[in-house]
């Protein structure tokens, strides 16, 4: 059960460390674009090793048009839940103030960070290892909710934890039905990119 949560723990103390080197020097997106700059090849080499030793995935590669089409929807389902958070006024209700401030970061580092290496790390720690060893211990059900549940706890307030689960129930499946940690990335990048060009357009 411990190694379910290996993961976490592991983005956890990269972020801690970068806070305690860069806390005084850099704002809040500029700290999470180097948390997982750092945190992408650990995850990687991690991810990789798990492979070759359950052989598990990436028996192929991605068919391109089900990955188009989940990339797509991934938008699609994104900017739905963000519709449908501020229709019930739950932006009113909560502060908002991390959110705010990594989409009010200079936009190569919302790109960098949000778009390209936070989702990288993001979907190999969370459904490349926390899902899939969840797994293997609860099935694949208990696993797509507990590991969900994990990775929407892990954003640390409530509109991002009620726009976070849904988002990764939704990313599981698109990892099973993709299998390859392709699929859950490509979409989890098309939804941080589109929440930051529709920002900078100012919808």
């Amino acid at each position: 059960m411990i190694s379910t949560v290996t993961p976490f723990l592991l983005h956890l103390c990269i972020s801690q460390m970068v806070v305690m080197i860069f806390g005084s020097h850099c704002d809040t997106a500029e700290m999470t674009a180097i948390t997982a700059v750092l945190a992408v090849p650990i995850a990687t080499f991690l991810y990789h090793r798990e492979i070759q030793r359950y052989q598990d995935r990436e028996r192929r590669k991605g068919e391109k048009k089900k990955l188009v089409f989940a990339v797509v929807l991934g938008i699609a389902v994104s900017q739905g839940l963000t519709f449908l958070l501020n229709l019930i006024g739950v932006t009113r209700q909560f502060s908002n103030e991390t959110q705010e401030a990594l989409l009010g970061a200079k936009l190569w580092v919302q790109i960098l960070g949000s778009g390209i290496f936070a989702p990288i790390a993001e979907e190999v720690l969370f459904r490349g290892l926390t899902y899939q060893r969840m797994k293997r211990m609860t099935g694949t059900i208990w696993a797509t909710i507990l590991s969900s549940a994990l990775f929407a706890a892990y954003h640390g307030n409530p509109i991002q934890m009620m726009y976070a689960f849904p988002m990764a129930l939704f990313l599981c499946v698109v990892y099973e039905k993709c299998d390859t940690i392709t699929g859950p990335v490509a979409v989890h990048m098309a939804a941080n990119l589109t929440a930051v060009i529709m920002n900078c357009a100012g919808v």
